[in-house]
């Protein structure tokens, strides 16, 4: 076929009738067209990860198909199909049209318009020439979707003669085989790709969000109980006054644990009274998600340390 006549075939009218011959029994090219089929309706295959390259359904020696793409295409035509016997092997007369719904619309929207238009469409042939500029913008805004229409559909209807020609071979096509003998990997429609890769991001964040909170009220419950201590600890009010202040040193909380020891560690909490300001550090361990302090020391301002008596275990 030369350029020309490819061209042309690109905006033939959506619709196409095709008769492929085989060598292959009836039998044998049923069961090849299945074995390239997915057994799911059109509308669930991109929810589903598959290598075969149409989806579709049997019944008796017929089936409907439409090929599985990877990306969008409202004119990707529904095949129709029905095998039948010859003396060289099997016949299967194919029809290829766009789906009732995409027909409809572009017959109701063609139709209405064409009705909103006449007038201005008259025009383009009559004296009144004022008239003929709305008329000529609409025959060329609908040349242009019509245009659009009928190409994605003879591309796609190009695409799916090819493979089910190729299928139908004595030996099938390379593309094909791969499918048959299951060497294409199976995997997700791109939109469906495009779907899932946020909800995995999404998830991750969740997760990182629940681990970040659990960090956080562990370091929250720990301060809690560190707080609790030094506003009722006698020696602290003792040598720096009444506490007006209770801060941990770290910006990301209180609590150093070492490596593989997360439910022991250090707390750092500065402390400023009415008398003066120190530092006291906690030794403290979680039993059962509730932290306890073991040891208690306070650093002052001038140098001095003081230990100090930590609280009875429960």
């Amino acid at each position: 076929m030369d350029i020309a006549s490819r061209v042309l075939a690109l905006f033939r009218f959506p619709y196409l009738t095709v008769e492929i011959v085989s060598t292959l029994p009836r039998e044998v090219a049923v069961a090849r067209i299945q074995g390239i089929v997915e057994a799911h309706n059109p509308l669930v295959v991109p929810f589903v990860r598959t290598n075969k390259l149409f989806a579709g359904e049997f019944s008796g020696d017929g089936f409907k198909l439409r090929r599985i793409i990877r990306y969008r295409n409202a004119m990707r035509p529904v095949i129709e199909g029905v095998f039948e016997p010859s003396p060289s092997g099997s016949r299967i007369r194919i029809t290829m049209r766009p789906t009732h719904w995409i027909a409809g619309f572009f017959g109701l929207w063609i139709g209405g318009v064409t009705i909103r238009f006449l007038p201005s469409t008259i025009g383009l042939f009559s004296s009144n020439h004022s008239s003929a500029t709305p008329g000529l913008s609409y025959i060329f805004a609908l040349a242009i979707v019509c245009a659009i229409g009928t190409i994605g559909f003879n591309l796609e209807a190009d695409r799916a003669r090819k493979l089910l020609e190729g299928a139908l071979q004595a030996t099938p096509s390379a593309h094909v085989e791969k499918v048959l003998n299951n060497v294409a990997k199976p995997r997700f429609s791109r939109s469906m790709r495009l779907r899932l890769m946020p909800g995995a991001v999404l998830a991750g964040v969740a997760v990182l969000s629940w681990l970040w909170s659990g960090l956080s009220l562990g370091q929250s419950e720990s301060f809690r109980v560190a707080q609790h201590f030094i506003q009722n600890d006698r020696t602290i009010r003792a040598e720096l006054g009444s506490i007006s202040s209770v801060q941990p040193i770290s910006g990301d909380g209180s609590h150093k644990s070492a490596p593989g020891q997360q439910d022991e560690g250090i707390f750092e909490v500065n402390v400023t009274g009415a008398l003066k300001s120190g530092v006291v550090l906690f030794g403290m361990v979680r039993e059962n998600r509730v932290w306890s302090i073991k040891s208690a020391q306070l650093l002052e301002a001038d140098g001095r340390t003081m230990l100090l008596a930590a609280p009875a275990s429960d």
